[in-house]
């Protein structure tokens, strides 16, 4: 009887150890990928510092090249990291790491006085070592706050469920339009006899209203709204 056990386990035993070796390999592999897609993540850093530091001592100014080229740097980098599923799961994993880095590089930049530094900057533009590794350990930092800022949105179920299609449809044309109107608004409404909070409080209204109804209109434009970014809907089946 204990030799017919011991024969039937026999085959059973051999297949689990002879999985043994190929379940390691998967997590291994498993490990490596998990490794990979966060160094390619937190790379994605590197390139925004590399095309920003050239640029920002040559055009510093507010609105100038410089801030455009470090948003440029953002806006792709966040492109190609939609672009791909497994790069968004891990940007949604490791949040730990994200805020890690950038708890890190704000208390860098705290204990270097980064303030001290851009005031003493600003009066010459110079490239030097100290202009390197202060502005490199802002734009690491941010980008490390912005990934963060995206895994707790992955991860709080309210942001995981869809707009409603008007809404969502709109998105874009206002993130868009918003801006010129509250300017064109502002510049009306600052020449108010009127208090502080009351101009405020017009401007505000008013260019949300006018910002809704244009980003309203706008995505119902054809041609308009794809150039936006409101994305093709496949038309209903009969």
């Amino acid at each position: 009887m204990l030799e017919t056990q011991v024969a039937d386990a026999a085959p059973t035993a051999a297949r689990d150890m002879s999985s043994v070796p190929s379940q390691s390999r998967a997590t291994s592999v498993g490990q490596l990928e998990h490794r990979l897609f966060l160094a390619a993540v937190g790379l994605a850093a590197v390139p925004i510092v590399l095309a920003t530091a050239p640029v920002y001592a040559a055009f510093p100014g507010e609105h100038d090249w410089g801030e455009f080229v470090y948003y440029a740097g953002f806006f792709v980098a966040g492109f190609v990291l939609m672009s791909d599923p497994r790069l968004m799961a891990a940007v949604r994993r490791d949040l730990v790491p994200a805020l890690a880095v950038g708890i890190a590089g704000f208390l860098v930049l705290m204990v270097g006085d980064v303030e001290a530094f851009i005031e003493r900057w600003e009066g010459s533009t110079p490239y030097s070592l100290e202009y390197v590794a202060f502005f490199g350990t802002i734009g690491i930092q941010a980008w490390a706050w912005a990934q963060a800022a995206t895994s707790i949105g992955m991860r709080v179920p309210a942001f995981a469920r869809p707009l409603p299609r008007i809404v969502s449809d709109a998105a874009m044309p206002f993130f868009v339009v918003h801006q010129p109107v509250i300017v064109a608004v502002a510049f009306v409404v600052v020449r108010w006899n009127a208090g502080v909070g009351a101009k405020l409080l017009a401007v505000f209204v008013v260019s949300l209203a006018i910002s809704v109804a244009l980003a309203w209109a706008l995505a119902r434009i054809p041609v308009v709204s794809l150039g936006l970014g409101v994305k093709r809907r496949a038309a209903a089946r009969p």
